[in-house]
């Protein structure tokens, strides 16, 4: 009987030390499911090239396309930062940074930066989106309206499937609508 006694009682200070230690175990700093997006380039396909634009001074609504490329270039925690070129049909081509965030479920924020040479923000854009799986693969589901701020009066507005491309890929080598290689259209662009 006292060995019982001896053996549930170390059995109880066994389980009591562990979660103390559990308890004052720091936690890591956050969810670390998404940072597989490290390094990873994601493109428009061919059924997301239409946008709509928008001009306040006559209320025009124009549909146009353009191809978006985004390369994460570092991901921890659920946040990252890469760099994102967009080329709209008849528009210039834009290099932004890009910086964002991506909850456990899947819930993605993204902030497209306009930095000046002396590193200052001339403008921003975000956009908002979801991981989600399609045809077996993930895809960014990603919505945005921009323009050049306050005193606009020139607006776009766009959602996509954002697919992700890597080296071997057709679309790596081909991007839809602008038809060069991803590093092609990313050059210049830091």
């Amino acid at each position: 009987m006292n060995l019982r006694i001896i053996a549930l009682g170390s059995a109880v200070v066994i389980l009591g030390v562990a979660l103390l230690g559990a308890m004052f175990t720091p936690a890591p700093p956050g969810p670390t499911a998404w940072d597989w997006l490290e390094d990873t380039y994601w493109f428009v396909p061919p059924s997301g090239l239409p946008n709509q634009g928008f001009t306040s001074t006559s209320g025009d609504v124009q549909v146009g396309l353009g191809q978006t490329v985004y390369h994460i270039e570092s991901c921890r925690y659920g946040y990252f930062k890469g760099i994102n070129r967009t080329q709209v049909v008849g528009g210039p081509l834009a290099c932004q940074t890009l910086i964002g965030s991506v909850t456990p479920e899947g819930d993605v924020q993204l902030t497209f930066l306009w930095i000046d040479d002396n590193g200052v923000v001339t403008q921003r854009t975000d956009a908002r989106g979801v991981m989600r799986r399609r045809q077996g693969e993930w895809m960014m589901e990603n919505q945005m309206t921009s323009g050049g701020g306050t005193s606009s009066t020139a607006f776009l507005t766009h959602w996509a499937y954002m697919k992700q491309t890597e080296p071997g890929d057709a679309s790596f080598d081909d991007l839809p609508l602008v038809h060069v290689s991803v590093p092609e259209f990313l050059a210049g662009c830091r």
